[in-house]
């Protein structure tokens, strides 16, 4: 519910206050410590990429579609869910504040920014419908929303545009007797468990909750509102809440607030806020709320996850969609530096000219593979069947950042089975998840198997490595079956172990396989450590010599080589021997691999076979998957032509985003980019036909003023 009003506002006036919690005298040096933990731990609660949002683009991408329509203008809450690659709106649309009935409108979007109303909008207007949000549930779509009076009701409907109105929502006190008459608005339902829980406010003056297993009577959990008014200013006089997201265990609820009317008017400023909960029931606010400048009077904010990230969208009057903000990210690598490289390179300009002062290029070098071949389909069923299967979407709902995205996929793995050495079962991905279920325990070479199946699925670029230890450290050889995936986050390969849960990190930076056998080649991987789990936990490697708890450490990569064939899991049952690349450098040539125990030690049978193919180009073997190259030629005094190319498995189109605008999809790699004078740049990104971005890279121009 909001107070609807007309008046224009010319001048907005701000104060900022600094609210302290505890002693109001002068700090005690000896108490920095703990400052610093409690810092560390509402950090901890709110992490960046759930409070630290900025526009993009700057204006919004959604307004009312102005005189002569039936939505000449939106207000309260409107509702987004991204299904697949369609991003799906519900929003509340009217011609002036005294129109006898708001109406329901409905709009998609191939990329959350530009939006194209329904055909037939309005979807609903048989009543009063406003400030509405939307659960999808067992293949059931369910709208709670505002009606007239700012009573909650209830719509449902099995496609999302045709819907049936189930009525207004009987909300009972604890004790069973119904509420006090009046209304009850913003209406915001959580599901979990089968039990249906509703916040909701009266009056904007708090926001209780209800639950219900049957949808037909709410009752209080209490009486008592779970989020009360302030004590800040931005919140003091009134709060709705929007919506609830479940994020590593916690629950964050998102709301709007506003504080006193502005001095002379009845005009208030709302804000978007955030709070965070255990239980649903006792709340605790951000301690930087609000999330945007008071004066920005931005409300009705809800979150919706892209598929890499969350984006948080305000909503009243105006749609502004905002991400992440860049700074809270962290900076990937350039491949194999273990630290980014932000050094420009320059950027070929045919027929440049004179007008052309300066062209440079930065971000990861486009490296195409020569060698490696067959990579996995997206278009082959059993991705999409071990996916869904799985419901291995859910393993990573709600993680915006990619490389944890990928660490709960290994994780998952890892949680399968229990580790058994002396399992010789022969079987595809599928055969080993359906084993697994019976109790069969499992080792390295499943492990490996089931992680590049469960990673490519998911649109990660993966591979398979092969491993052993050098045979005069314990006698014999001790190989092993681990993975690589490509890492957009990292701009390099990083080696997965999913038997262990673990990879190895030097400088926070995570190695590949190729690193980590130069590693420990050089000096015994000074400086590596190894990590286990999402949080990467440091945890200690088995030693190289003596009795031997396991494979997780660095003098397993004595050893390193890749099957050329990259599509093991869409292709399992490939008849000819596979084809092994290997680093052809000192160590392959003056060293011999052995394998097997001390009693029966024969070189690898890659040597006899002809099956090794070595490179003396470690490019081969970093090959960048998702990384653009640009080629640029001047067409005009103010134009080139740019070329784009890249070796993308199940490649889309690529992103592209011209001096910081709105970004747009190319498919077929060409664009004419016109150029102003002085400074302009060109952002692109590869992107999947998963909706996988590959990392940016970036050439800026200097055209003569």
């Amino acid at each position: 519910m909001r107070t609807r009003s007309v008046l224009s506002l010319s001048l907005v006036l701000a104060a900022s206050m600094v609210v302290c919690r505890g002693q109001t005298t002068s700090p005690d040096p000896r108490d920095d410590s703990r400052a610093d933990r409690e810092g560390q731990a509402v950090a901890d609660r709110f992490p960046p990429e759930l409070v630290n949002f900025v526009p993009d683009p700057k204006k919004p991408v959604f307004t009312g579609a102005g005189p002569g329509h039936w939505d000449v203008r939106i207000r309260e809450r409107g509702w987004i869910l991204r299904e697949g690659d369609l991003y799906r709106m519900w929003y509340t649309g009217f011609e002036r504040d005294s129109s006898p009935l708001l109406k329901l409108g409905y709009a998609t979007s191939p990329d959350g920014i530009h939006w194209t109303r329904h055909a037939n909008n309005p979807i609903y207007d048989e009543h009063w419908v406003e400030d509405m949000m939307v659960v999808r549930h067992k293949g059931t779509y369910y709208m709670f929303a505002e009606g007239k009076g700012d009573q909650a009701q209830l719509l449902i409907s099995e496609d999302g545009i045709k819907w049936k109105r189930v009525g207004q929502l009987d909300v009972r006190k604890k004790n069973g007797d119904p509420i006090e008459p009046g209304p009850y608005g913003t209406p915001t339902a959580w599901v979990e468990n089968d039990v249906w829980y509703l916040f909701y406010e009266r009056r904007d003056l708090g926001i209780w909750l209800a639950k219900s297993r049957d949808m037909k009577i709410w009752t209080n959990v209490q009486d008592e509102p779970v989020i009360q008014l302030g004590p800040a200013e931005y919140d003091k006089e009134q709060v709705a809440l929007n919506q609830i997201i479940k994020y590593n265990g916690r629950y964050y609820a998102y709301y709007h607030g506003a504080g006193a009317p502005l001095s002379g008017t009845r005009k208030r400023l709302w804000c978007t806020c955030v709070a965070t909960s255990e239980n649903l029931v006792h709340w605790e606010k951000y301690d930087k709320n609000p999330l945007f400048p008071l004066e920005e009077n931005k409300s009705s904010g809800i979150l919706v996850h892209d598929g890499k990230r969350y984006l948080l969208y305000t909503m009243h009057d105006q749609v502004v969609r905002h991400v992440p903000r860049e700074e809270t990210k962290v900076k990937p690598p350039e491949s194999g530096s273990g630290k980014r490289t932000t050094t420009a390179r320059s950027l070929p300009v045919s027929n440049a000219g004179a007008e052309i002062l300066q062209a440079s290029i930065t971000g990861p070098q486009f490296r195409a593979p020569e060698l490696f071949h067959s990579f996995e389909d997206y278009y082959n069923p059993r991705l999409k069947r071990l996916r869904d299967e799985y419901e291995l979407d859910k393993v990573v709902t709600g993680e915006p950042n990619e490389f944890r995205r990928i660490l709960k996929l290994r994780h998952w793995v890892h949680q399968r089975w229990k580790f058994d050495f002396y399992q010789d079962f022969k079987g595809d991905a599928f055969a080993i998840l359906e084993k697994a279920k019976t109790g069969c325990g499992f080792n390295c070479a499943h492990s490996m198997t089931v992680q590049h199946a469960v990673l490519s699925s998911m649109g990660y670029v993966s591979r398979y490595v092969l491993v052993d230890r050098n045979h005069e450290d314990l006698g014999g050889s001790r190989h092993h079956g681990v993975n690589e995936v490509w890492s957009n986050d990292y701009a390099k390969w990083v080696l997965l172990d999913a038997q262990y849960d673990t990879h190895f990190e030097r400088d926070g930076t995570p190695l590949s396989a190729l690193e980590l056998h130069e590693a420990v080649r050089v000096d015994g991987g000074r400086g590596v450590v190894l990590v286990r789990g999402v949080e990467r936990r440091p945890v200690p490697m088995a030693p190289k010599t003596g009795p031997q708890p396991h494979e997780a450490t660095i003098y397993s990569y004595w050893w390193v080589c890749y099957p050329q064939r990259q599509n093991p899991f869409s292709q399992p049952h490939f008849a000819a021997r596979e084809r092994l690349i290997i680093f052809d450098n000192e160590a392959f040539r003056k060293t011999t691999w052995y394998r097997g125990p001390a009693s029966d030690l024969k070189k690898h049978f890659a040597y006899a076979a002809g099956a090794f193919v070595p490179t003396t180009d470690r490019t081969q073997i970093e090959w960048t998957p998702g990384v653009p190259d640009l080629r640029a030629r001047r067409v005009g005094p103010a134009e080139l032509d740019v070329e784009l190319r890249s070796a993308t498995p199940n490649f889309k189109a690529y992103v592209v985003r011209i001096n910081g605008d709105d970004a747009c999809l190319c498919e077929d790699g060409l664009l004419r980019w016109k150029l102003k004078p002085g400074a302009n740049s060109l952002e692109v990104r590869s992107r999947n036909l998963f909706g996988i971005d590959g990392p940016p890279v970036i050439a800026r121009v200097t055209l003569k003023q």
